[in-house]
């Protein structure tokens, strides 16, 4: 119950804060002109990084930094430099936490037998240092584009994180008495649809805006996406075998490549004897 309640308290939080974030930036930038923006940082005598608004008609397309000279422009230099601070934080957390996650991973997959150091030193670079070059050699244009070709690469990963969690959370034979009900199934599934929906729609319009048209780019866009939505829909039939669908174990597909529940002593139908 007190992680329960802890999680909750800090998903509001986040949830608040965002929105916020959300607010502001629709509020100010939403059907705006670049010619508009440049005149609001002119009208407040606000000079740091106006030059980044050009002074046409077009419609404004908003990164982290183009958004932080926003503020700046809107709210004064303070509001510019909380959302500079927050963008380290954020950027300090996720970077740590892939590259441990990164770093455990790779040192179980290669079966790294070196000194912890290296092991350490190696997969840390892997992580971060394409990331300082990047940001060493070239300009804050490149910068922000390498970091939305990054979100959109992260989407295209969330199915594969969160189908195979719904389906082991709800496996009896994995979890036993602490498999999810019927409601958190619901919910969990609904949630994940929408996400990956939403995520799929910006992965698109990321490769509509960012990528060339060639032929070429495009049918190995055609060819990953369709390797792509197969492998999810495998997925999906063994998060739905998983909760019990088990009508679907009857056709040779799923029995031959994917398998129906078996029993094991996985599950933890005796939570007391783990408790010691």
């Amino acid at each position: 119950m007190y992680y329960f309640i802890e999680a909750c308290i800090a998903l509001l939080v986040s949830f608040i804060i965002n929105v916020f974030v959300v607010a502001v930036f629709a509020h100010g930038l939403f059907k705006k002109t670049n010619l508009e923006v440049y005149n609001l940082c002119k009208d407040n005598n606000y000079t740091i990084g106006m030059q980044t608004f050009e002074k046409n008609n077009t419609a404004i397309s908003v990164d982290l930094n183009k958004g932080g000279i926003f503020l700046g422009c809107a709210f004064g230099a303070a509001a510019m430099y909380i959302w500079a601070v927050g963008i380290f934080a954020a950027g300090q957390s996720s970077t740590m936490t892939g590259t441990y996650a990164g770093q455990f991973a790779m040192e179980g997959f290669l079966n790294l037998q070196w000194a912890r150091w290296k092991r350490v030193l190696f997969t840390r670079m892997i992580a971060i240092v394409p990331t300082f070059l990047v940001a060493f050699f070239s300009d804050i244009d490149n910068l922000t584009g390498m970091n939305d070709i990054l979100n959109a690469i992260m989407t295209l990963q969330l199915p594969f994180a969160t189908l195979p969690t719904i389906a082991f959370t709800s496996s009896s034979q994995i979890m036993g008495e602490f498999r999810n009900g019927l409601t958190n199934k619901i919910i969990a599934t609904a949630l994940s649809v929408v996400v990956i929906i939403i995520n799929i729609y910006f992965v698109i319009n990321t490769v509509q805006d960012d990528l060339s048209h060639h032929w070429l780019i495009i049918y190995a866009i055609v060819v990953y996406s369709i390797s792509y939505l197969l492998f999810c829909l495998y997925l999906t039939i063994h998060m739905a075998v998983s909760m019990g669908a088990t009508s679907l174990g009857d056709h040779w597909f799923v029995r031959k490549y994917i398998g129906t529940p078996v029993n094991t002593t996985l599950g933890l139908s005796n939570p007391a004897l783990y408790a010691r």
